[in-house]
């Protein structure tokens, strides 16, 4: 049985700041969502989606709590759930190109 995710609010730097180290999570798409997680010496933005019953994880770059987003490594909120979108999207894509290229069995038809 699924639960219902806790929205953290990391919109803003002042906002992340007042959270407590660790792992937090908003939901940017009905199954997509976006992470922070925060360290002694800033952030990193996270991004999780469902597949199946279960998550694939990875890391989109580092926050902006302490210098200036640069939108390739260190990435605003805004930033950040841009490329969380684009990256989901990607990776879903590959998937399915990876079933039509063959990486699965294809069924034989008699001759």
């Amino acid at each position: 049985m699924s639960r219902n995710l806790l929205e953290a609010q990391l919109t803003t730097t002042a906002a992340r700041q007042r959270l407590a180290k660790g792992v937090h999570w908003r939901s940017i798409d009905a199954d997509v969502h976006l992470g922070y997680r925060k360290g002694v010496r800033g952030g990193r933005w996270l991004v999780r989606w469902r597949i199946g019953a279960s998550y694939r994880q990875e890391v989109l770059g580092s926050t902006d709590d302490f210098i200036h987003a640069d939108g390739a490594h260190c990435l605003s909120f805004h930033q950040a759930s841009s490329k969380a979108r684009e990256v989901v999207a990607q990776r879903r894509a590959d998937a399915v190109a990876g079933v039509e290229i063959g990486l699965h069995p294809v069924p034989k038809t008699p001759s």
